[in-house]
């Protein structure tokens, strides 16, 4: 199940949607997936798709602000900002496990 999210995670920044990413980040953590699995396997990696789009010349500066903008609220979401957590969110819930 976490594979789904993940992939819907990746699109929804390649897709600018920042809404969206954040409603997937909330439910992943729902779902008890690793808050640091989502960014990096869902967040991250759709990021880095929207730097080679960039770099062929298929995204500009407005699609890279928006995807930047759903992997930021989608990763304060998960309540990890600047690389370290923020909030118990997720955190606790797996340190209880």
């Amino acid at each position: 199940m976490s594979d789904e999210l993940f992939q819907e995670l990746y699109q929804s920044v390649i897709d600018g949607e920042k809404e969206s990413a954040v409603a997937l980040a909330e439910q992943a953590l729902d779902q008890g997936v690793d808050p640091l699995s989502c960014i990096n396997e869902g967040l991250t990696k759709g990021i880095q798709i929207v730097g080679e789009l960039s770099n062929d010349g298929q995204y500009y500066l407005p699609q890279l602000i928006m995807g930047a903008e759903a992997m930021k609220g989608a990763k304060e979401a998960t309540g990890w900002v600047c690389g370290a957590p923020q909030s118990n969110r997720g955190i606790a819930e797996r340190s209880a496990d």
